[in-house]
């Protein structure tokens, strides 16, 4: 049994349905059980992170339990507590070679409990015969944890992304400051309207919208910088094909975070022009 990708399907059976179908790998014959969509990418790769963590998923999934019949080389660290004569495949098999990463789903506390005295009784056992002459202390890490254990995030990351928020903090002063200049000439203006009538609020959500309108082009327009910056990083570095990808909640999140931006950035502005004083500027003009 196998379950390859789309884009092995697509290669080998033009994209047809080849559940059921044979498939000549590596000199052994295997039926096809299952398609894994081009869309299925788990970045960064958790469940590998002795190789690159960025990389395109695998394209093909066998049995684990076939290896015992056929040696499949091991891309991933190989380590052991005994050192041993290993000559052969089978020899590797059956030495106490520590090679295989095991993930378990664990839906609720009691399902955790369950799988811990499961590994305890397990490693009692093996102790008893022999094996496992190290401590038997271990560790259950969730993805999340595995990735800040491998280093998967760096330090640098992090005070990047607090950097950012920092920029951020300083455009958003500067453009209140802008909109405030701005807003503040058109005084005048909104005093003579004060006076025909117009309300406080109808002046404020005026100006208010138009720092909205100025904000989403903005937003807009660094949308489209950042699309030709991760293109850029896509051809400078390798293995980044996917990270530097936009995703549907990425935009929404950039352009939700831009706009309400826009909108801190134009409260004060438009709410001091709205509550500029008809009177004085009657006798200006």
């Amino acid at each position: 049994m196998i379950v390859i990708s789309e884009g092995l399907n697509n290669k080998f059976f033009k994209g047809e349905n080849s559940l059921g179908k044979a498939l000549l790998l590596d000199g052994e014959i295997f039926t096809v059980v299952g398609v894994v969509s081009e869309k299925w990418q788990v970045v960064p790769n958790v469940y590998d992170l002795n190789n690159l963590p960025f990389e395109n998923a695998p394209e093909a999934y066998i049995p684990f339990f076939f290896v015992a019949s056929k040696a499949f080389q091991s891309w991933g660290n190989a380590q052991s507590w005994l050192d041993e004569n290993i000559r052969t495949y089978e020899d590797f098999l059956q030495s106490e070679t520590i090679w295989i990463q095991a993930w378990v789903g664990l839906n609720s506390a009691e399902k955790k409990q369950e799988f811990t005295q499961f590994l305890d009784n397990y490693i009692s056992t093996q102790k008893e015969r022999g094996r496992f002459k190290r401590s038997p202390g271990y560790q259950l890490n969730t993805p999340q944890e595995w990735l800040e254990i491998n280093n998967v995030v760096s330090k640098d990351n992090k005070q990047l992304l607090v950097l950012s928020f920092v920029f951020l903090a300083i455009c958003l002063v500067n453009s209140t400051v802008l909109m405030l200049a701005k807003f503040l000439r058109k005084v005048p203006e909104a005093g003579i309207r004060r006076a025909l009538g117009a309300s406080r609020y109808s002046i404020f959500f005026q100006h208010l919208t138009e720092a909205f309108m100025v904000g989403t082009a903005g937003a807009l327009l660094g949308l489209f910088l950042s699309i030709g910056g991760l293109s850029a990083v896509r051809s400078l570095y390798n293995n980044y094909e996917n990270v530097a990808v936009f995703n549907g909640v990425t935009v929404a999140a950039a352009l939700l975070l831009a706009l309400v931006a826009s909108l801190c950035s134009g409260f004060l502005p438009a709410w001091r022009v709205s509550h500029a004083a008809p009177a004085k500027y009657l006798k200006t003009q």
